[in-house]
């Protein structure tokens, strides 16, 4: 029996260890040909000749609505929260049983009308992988790709490292599949169903009937104290080190009002561009401040809440909130707990139980 070390020198070469802990395919096949007597290195094999191609099935499971119910799953081109048109892939297997080897992060692939991808990428050659070995197939989708990272732990665990971006205009969901398969079963065709695995948030504004003699003006609503980063187990489907202190912002948007909205007291107001707009947040428990409670001692403790940029104000120009030229704010306490896949729904309502930045009520 052979042993390979992951740092050898071998007639005259040297091979590094990636910074992961592994060690590349290339160096590795070229290492294991040297210490076989390989009569024919240098020269592509009958093996490496043999080009097995990747082709992908992508659909999606869509976001479960809070009612529990799911719309039917659609074969790719995929609109729902935003077009599934492109995707990346990573493979992870073992050399020979040895050693966990990845592949680089492919570049972007985009999806055929029929939703299959017929691409570049190619099955493990039967040089590294037999025909009966497990080959791990990960597709991962984002729209603010510099924010998504593909890791690879030292025992082998692959994960994704999230970092949700402040504002919800520039940032959007998370989609992640996975397969297992040999190249004697599948040869070459891996299904990929992507599931949503951040929370999706989504907020309307009503005025109580406590404030129907006062207009409410709301430019922009902001949620404090929330975590930002996580690690998604792809192995597990499991968030973990969930971490990070941030504040999101959600723009006030509706047609012909952008940037302002008046709130209605009969039908909510939807805080966002569309329907199928959401704040995206890493799935946590969020612990909201208690009521009464000064900003200052919310963040430092580190509790939510919700921050609401506004005018109140009646009809001849008695402004409980903000000014003629300038907005004001005022606060709500904010808790939740987000599920991976789910769409939340929050209703804000503007009445009586808004505070100021001392945990005091603006209206007695």
């Amino acid at each position: 029996m052979t042993f390979v070390a992951l740092h050898v020198q071998a007639q005259g070469n040297h091979y590094d260890v990636n910074n992961d802990g592994t060690i590349s395919v290339s160096d590795v096949v070229t290492l294991v040909n040297k210490i076989l007597g390989n009569p024919d290195e240098g020269n592509p094999t009958n093996d490496e000749q043999q080009e097995r191609k990747l082709i992908l099935q992508v659909s999606e499971n869509p976001l479960t609505q809070p009612n529990g119910a799911k719309a039917n799953k659609r074969l790719a081109p995929v609109v729902f929260t935003h077009t599934l048109d492109h995707f990346y892939i990573n493979m992870m297997y073992k050399f020979y049983g040895i050693q966990w080897v990845k592949t680089n992060r492919s570049e972007t692939l985009s999806i055929t009308t029929n939703g299959y991808y017929e691409n570049n990428e190619t099955w493990p050659s039967p040089s590294v992988v037999g025909d009966d070995d497990d080959v791990y197939v990960f597709g991962y989708y984002t729209y603010y790709k510099n924010n998504v990272d593909f890791f690879e732990l030292n025992d082998g665990n692959p994960y994704l490292l999230v970092v949700t971006e402040q504002s919800s205009d520039d940032q959007r969901d998370v989609l992640v599949a996975k397969k297992t398969d040999t190249w004697s079963n599948c040869q070459g065709v891996v299904n990929l169903v992507f599931d949503h695995v951040c929370s999706a948030l989504q907020f309307s504004l009503i005025k109580t009937n406590s404030l129907a003699d006062y207009t409410v003006e709301v430019k922009e609503v902001k949620l404090h104290n929330v975590h930002e980063s996580g690690k998604y187990a792809l192995l597990t489907d499991q968030w973990y080190d969930v971490s990070g202190n941030s504040d999101f912002t959600l723009k006030a948007y509706r047609a012909g009002e952008e940037n302002n909205i008046v709130v209605d007291a009969e039908e909510e107001t939807l805080l966002a561009k569309n329907e199928s707009d959401y704040l995206f947040l890493i799935p946590q428990a969020i612990t909201g401040m208690d009521r009464g409670t000064a900003i200052v001692d919310a963040d430092n403790a580190k509790t939510a809440y919700l921050e609401i940029k506004c005018k109140i104000f009646k009809q001849d120009n008695e402004f409980k909130v903000g000014s003629a030229n300038e907005y004001g704010s005022v606060y709500l306490p904010f808790t939740a707990t987000l599920k991976a896949g789910h769409i939340h729904p929050f209703t804000i309502n503007m009445g009586t139980s808004l505070r100021d930045a001392n945990g005091n009520r603006i209206f007695n």
